[in-house]
């Protein structure tokens, strides 16, 4: 087994200055704004009073790393950047940036790579019908939309949840 060193590579555009100047200022920009964070149980589940007050926003990063190949070296990471906003009491929608950065060498059936890729845009909404904090149950309307140029994807969810505690 040939066991080859894992490159650490964002991309060549955070090569350049202009690159590095805006990584820098968005990382001052969210070091100097104080941090916080929601009630949200389970990060990779929705919850039925996951709804931000009328005029709340939020912004969330999602990072989701996939690695490893039988043969070969390959590693991705999906990058979705979230600003999500209060419409009302009941209404919340939020806009995604989708990026991906992978690397592969050696893999078979996959081109030797090292890339970094616009991968669309979505537009979640989600509408609480029941509040779990004053009835029974929880019940939330979702729905996400994504385009990324090529295609256009749809997910729907009913989503019941129940507080116990």
């Amino acid at each position: 087994m040939n066991i080859k060193p894992f490159p650490l590579s964002i991309s060549p555009w955070f090569s350049s200055s202009a690159g590095r100047s805006l990584l820098l200022a968005l990382l001052c920009h969210t070091s100097v704004d104080p941090a916080r964070a929601d009630e949200r149980m389970f990060t990779y589940s929705y919850q039925a009073d996951s709804i931000l007050p009328k005029g709340g926003l939020e912004f969330e990063q999602w990072i989701t790393h996939k690695n490893g190949k039988e043969d070969g070296v390959f590693s991705r990471w999906d990058l979705r950047e979230e600003i999500e906003y209060g419409l009302t009491e009941r209404l919340s929608s939020a806009l995604y940036l989708n990026l991906r950065n992978t690397h592969s060498d050696g893999v078979p059936a996959l081109a030797d790579a090292d890339r970094f890729e616009f991968k669309g845009v979505s537009s979640e909404w989600k509408y609480q019908i029941l509040n779990p904090n004053t009835k029974p149950i929880g019940l939330l309307l979702y729905g996400e939309a994504t385009y990324d140029g090529e295609e256009f994807g749809l997910e729907e969810k009913l989503v019941l949840s129940k507080n116990i505690g």
